[in-house]
C-alpha cells in the first residue's frame, strides 16, 4: 500500500503570488543596447522563472540569455552579440507581489 506524499506547506503570501501569476504575470519589452538590457522590477526573486523572446530583430542577432538577477531589484538580458539591438519581450513567473 502506497502512502500519500507529504503535504507541502504553502504560506498565504506564496499562495497569493502564485494566483497572481495566472491572472497577471509581470511582463514587458526592452530594446537591447550593445546587446544588453536591464529590466528594473522589484518583483523579481532569485527563483523567478524569466521567459524571453525576440520580438523584432535588430543589428547582428545571436542567442539571448538572462545574464544576471538581483532579487527585489532587476534582471539583465544579454545577447551573445554586442551588435544586437533587438526588441525583446519578457515575462516573469514566480515573481513576488
Amino acid at each position: 500500500m502506497k502512502s500519500a506524499p507529504p503535504r507541502e506547506f504553502v504560506s498565504e503570501r506564496d499562495r497569493k503570488w502564485k494566483e497572481s501569476l495566472v491572472q497577471d504575470p509581470p511582463n514587458g519589452r526592452v530594446t537591447l543596447v550593445a546587446g544588453q538590457a536591464t529590466v528594473y522590477d522589484s518583483r523579481v526573486r532569485d527563483d523567478t522563472n524569466i521567459f524571453i523572446t525576440r520580438q523584432s530583430p535588430g543589428g547582428t542577432i545571436d542567442w539571448l540569455t538572462i545574464s544576471a538577477r538581483t532579487s527585489g531589484v532587476s534582471f539583465n538580458i544579454s545577447s551573445n552579440s554586442a551588435l544586437d539591438t533587438s526588441v525583446v519581450a519578457w515575462m516573469m513567473l514566480g515573481a513576488a507581489n
